[in-house]
């Protein structure tokens, strides 16, 4: 165990980052954002995605609801003004799987229905893998229990049956099936 940071590996002599168990790991991972927020490291968008999912699951944790409700808003804020693709596909998964985690269904059901519909089927290869990872997150919504009793599981399943159909040739095999059990039901 070292007994300071930063520690370099024994091994390799690079900086070694500690891995933290719970329930320590949560509050880790949300200074780790941060400071890659305020570094500059995060040059892609994704870790100011990854800290307002973070936001939502920490108030979550801690019972405070109006604290959840304004990191959902602060991620749709964010969410709209973004125009990466990839950035967009890991924070909404994350949002959406942390509300599915803490049984938080309706707003699990509102974050996957406003990601379906800023998704696309067509464009380029981050816009691909953005509508991929919403139909997945699309199957493990329905596969949770009372996924399909949400005021807006139908608005959900009709967008996501749209996009599949403009693009199953990019689908993979698991989310193919997930979406033909929903058609088949």
């Amino acid at each position: 165990m070292p007994r300071a940071w930063p520690y370099r590996c024994p091994s390799c002599g690079l900086p070694a980052d500690p891995t933290f168990a719970e329930p320590w790991a949560h509050d880790a991972r949300g200074f780790q954002l941060k400071h890659w927020i305020d570094t500059g490291v995060d040059t892609f968008g994704l870790a100011n995605y990854e800290l307002l999912a973070w936001r939502f699951k920490d108030a979550v944790r801690r019972g405070d609801q109006e604290a959840a409700r304004q990191a959902r808003a602060d991620f749709r804020v964010h969410d709209d003004a973004s125009v990466n693709p990839h950035a967009r596909s890991t924070g909404s998964y994350l949002l959406v799987a942390y509300a599915l985690e803490a049984g938080e269904l309706s707003s699990a059901a509102d974050d996957l229905l406003h990601w379906l519909n800023v998704s696309r089927a067509d464009g380029d290869d981050g816009e691909r893998v953005n509508f991929k990872t919403a139909l997945s997150a699309t199957v493990e919504f329905f596969d949770t229990p009372g996924g399909f009793a949400q005021p807006q599981a139908a608005a959900i399943e009709d967008r996501a049956m749209t996009l599949s159909a403009e693009a199953e040739d990019y689908l993979a095999h698991p989310t193919i099936v997930g979406l033909a059990r929903l058609r088949t039901r």
